[in-house]
């Protein structure tokens, strides 16, 4: 197969990716639903479907050799979504490219990690079962955010249970553009505005006494906010931390001095609507 073909290559890549990178594999028996594996309740008010639309990540991670990965959600007015979580492509997806990715992203590809979404005005709550086959575990990921002007930012807790063991996970919040949308979502896009940010540099360890470093990137003249946490629980307004404007390319960049203390910090980012926590460990 000739893997220079974008058109082929998300052919092979999507059914690839259900069973390899995300452990999916056909089961004997169908998934639970979300709301069977969910701990927490949705909010009041917020009802399923309405949205016909698909998503990709604005950001991509290095593939193969020249290859861009990429994160996509797809979702049904009757409130189901798919979700591929590594799509790798020699170019990146496109409104030409997207009825070759319909012959594989589709619902009835029991390959493709699938779970439910709500709305509430312009918020949105996503909720996909993982199952891995190997491991005979299922578990859910949930996912929070908002729609603006056709542009979604998602976010994720900081910790991801994979097979059953807690990980940082190293990007909990994201933008996401349309790859393909109807006109049926039109009612959902409003005069507001809403930006995600990825980041940059994370210690997830450091040195008491030192210095901690937080960069990420969002979109060029955002206000970032870092505000850190000490371990015995007060809010420090160390110099270097607070509220900073994005340069020409997108880039918040915080260094702080930490302190004697050791123990479990907690760094908290905010851009526009989203606030996101992250553990640090001071030793």
């Amino acid at each position: 197969m000739n893997f220079k073909s974008p058109i082929l290559l998300i052919i092979a890549i999507l059914p690839a990716l259900a069973c390899s990178r995300l452990g999916l594999f056909p089961t004997p028996t169908p998934l639970p639903l979300p709301a069977d594996l969910a701990t927490t309740p949705l909010p009041d008010g917020s009802q399923p479907g309405k949205l016909e639309a698909t998503y990709m990540s604005a950001v991509s991670d290095d593939g193969f050799q020249d290859e861009r990965c990429y994160k996509l959600f797809r979702f049904y007015p009757d409130g189901v979504v798919l979700y591929a979580n590594f799509t790798c492509l020699d170019t990146p997806p496109s409104l030409e490219s997207w009825p070759e990715i319909d012959r594989v992203f589709h619902r009835q590809n029991q390959n493709v990690l699938r779970g439910d979404y709500y709305l509430l005005g312009q918020r949105i709550w996503v909720r996909i079962v993982v199952h891995d086959a190997i491991h005979e575990i299922t578990s859910l990921r949930s996912f929070q955010g908002e729609i603006c002007d056709h542009k979604m930012v998602l976010q994720e807790p900081t910790k991801h249970y994979f097979t059953g063991v807690p990980s940082a996970l190293m990007q909990p919040v994201l933008e996401f553009i349309p790859l393909q949308i109807t006109s049926s979502q039109e009612s959902l896009s409003a005069d507001c505005h809403v930006a995600g940010f990825r980041l940059l540099f994370r210690p997830t360890v450091v040195l008491s006494g030192g210095r901690a470093e937080y960069q990420i990137q969002t979109d060029p003249g955002e206000t970032c906010t870092l505000q850190y946490t000490a371990p015995d629980g007060g809010l420090t307004q160390a110099q270097g931390t607070g509220a900073i404007i994005a340069d020409s390319q997108g880039i918040c960049k915080w260094i702080w001095e930490l302190g004697e203390l050791e123990g479990d910090g907690l760094v908290t980012v905010t851009i526009d609507q989203i606030t996101q926590d992250f553990s640090i460990d001071v030793r």
